[in-house]
């Protein structure tokens, strides 16, 4: 074999290499592609349920509201039906005797309070730090005041807080209490406003009050307010007065306010 073709012969072998190498190198390539796009796959699915679970868990443990996102409001606040008394009425609640009673202690209709201040029916000064117009009380403007009770419709808790105005003294005979839907106990809270601080006219301030309702949410409650002093001259100042009822997320307790109060 001469030099040329000897060279002939080599540049064929390089040729045929290079395309057995191409070949090969492009079946490489083609075994990879596959286990590549399965673990891309397999991430995309696995990495947004770990991202989620991991974020639930972390504000579950935190915020009340991601637990019972079934029930609980997207808003701040929540209304209870005529909670303010707005109407003028007792619609939507209802307004007992208490005891022996013959008469209901919050009578049939709530107070006006510019009616009441514009005719001295209060007690030492006129009411004040009230958001609403009509609230409910046990107070007479005459010798006495009545017992009573007065007890809301039912409602869901979709909020961890209820909020409202009172003006109420430590006394065994007053207090606040959470019924479940056939009207048994939940709880029951006494207030003292009347240790509010920077309170001159305690007598008269509303004060704000909230009520813890985290182990009841998304149960169907009730609101009692339960007055029970019969009065007289001498212990005029043993009412109680309350309204602007509303469910929220954010509580407003007055400084001060002395919940479930021991009383002798």
């Amino acid at each position: 074999m001469n030099n040329k073709a000897i060279g002939v012969y080599i540049i064929v072998l390089i040729l045929v290499g290079l395309f057995v190498w191409l070949v090969l190198l492009n079946g490489s390539k083609g075994q990879v592609a596959a286990p590549n796009t399965t673990q891309h796959t397999n991430t995309t699915k696995k990495v947004p349920t770990n991202i989620t679970t991991n974020k639930t868990a972390n504000v579950t443990s935190n915020t009340t509201t991601i637990v019972y996102a079934g029930c609980i409001s997207s808003n701040i606040n929540s209304t209870i039906y005529n909670g303010n008394f707005s109407s003028g009425t007792y619609s939507g609640w209802i307004s007992t005797a208490y005891g022996n009673a013959s008469a209901p202690g919050f009578g049939a209709a709530p107070n006006n309070i510019t009616y009441d201040n514009s005719h001295g029916a209060f007690y030492a000064s006129q009411w004040n730090n009230y958001n609403g117009t009509y609230f409910a009380s046990t107070f007479d403007t005459g010798t006495s005041i009545k017992p009573g009770n007065l007890t809301s419709m039912p409602f869901k808790v979709d909020e961890p807080y209820l909020n409202f105005k009172i003006i109420a003294p430590q006394n065994q005979l007053i207090y606040f209490e959470l019924l479940n839907s056939t009207n048994a106990t939940l709880e029951k809270i006494y207030f003292d406003t009347y240790n509010a601080t920077d309170n001159p006219t305690p007598t008269s301030t509303f004060q704000n009050a909230s009520v813890d309702l985290v182990p009841f949410i998304c149960k169907t409650i009730r609101i009692r307010v339960v007055a029970g002093v019969v009065g007289s001259r001498i212990n005029r100042d043993q009412f109680v007065a309350v309204g602007d009822f509303y469910l929220t997320k954010l509580p407003v307790s007055t400084k001060g306010i002395v919940l479930n109060e021991s009383v002798s």
